[in-house]
């Protein structure tokens, strides 16, 4: 029991440091998330946890809270799942209250404009990144290049949803797979 309470416990404390890079939205998280799950705990693999943001964002709701339920479950069942999800929803909430009670006083001051204006900047460079680090694990063959420059250029310039083109990604992969699956016979067929 205590070695779960442990597990617990830094489950909630590693969820509560990736919370902390809300400011940004649920994508800035992702790299974040990545790095403290699969590179410095080890609890996940590169493809699991592109497996749960996929997932994440396919799912209504917040991306890091859906990922946060998938991954704190795989980690640590039921009440590791609780303790992801409170990990990563409370900085949000105590950041969100701390703005709140000061944003209308200080929403016109000039250095509030100028330090906002530097936060998207670096916003976009943690999702530039996170893109470039997961892009060079998941897009290892062409058929995935192809359909992430399909879904890139359906979201940019046609306006599609994000739950479409996945499900599009997931309708084109089940496609390709059993076409491939039957243009290879197994031995046994071939002698026939």
């Amino acid at each position: 029991m205590e070695r779960n309470l442990k597990l617990y416990f830094q489950l909630f404390w590693s969820f509560a440091r990736i919370g902390t890079t809300s400011i940004g939205g649920g994508y800035v998280m992702l790299p974040v998330m990545q790095h403290e799950l699969v590179g410095r705990r080890k609890w996940l693999h590169d493809n699991e946890i592109l497996d749960f943001f996929a997932v994440g964002q396919s799912l209504p709701g917040l991306i890091a809270v859906n990922t946060a339920v998938g991954a704190g479950y795989r980690i640590g069942g039921f009440w590791g799942a609780v303790a992801s999800v409170t990990g990563v929803t409370l900085p949000s909430l105590i950041i969100i209250c701390i703005i709140a009670a000061f944003f209308t006083k200080y929403q016109e001051n000039i250095y509030v404009h100028k330090a906002f204006k530097a936060v998207r900047a670096a916003v976009l460079a943690l999702v530039v990144a996170a893109v470039f680090r997961l892009g060079k694990k998941a897009l290892n063959d062409w058929f995935r290049v192809i359909i992430a420059v399909g879904g890139f250029i359906l979201l940019a310039w046609f306006k599609v949803t994000p739950p479409l083109i996945i499900l599009a990604g997931i309708v084109a992969g089940v496609v390709i797979y059993y076409s491939c699956k039957k243009g290879i016979k197994k031995p046994a067929e071939e002698n026939k």
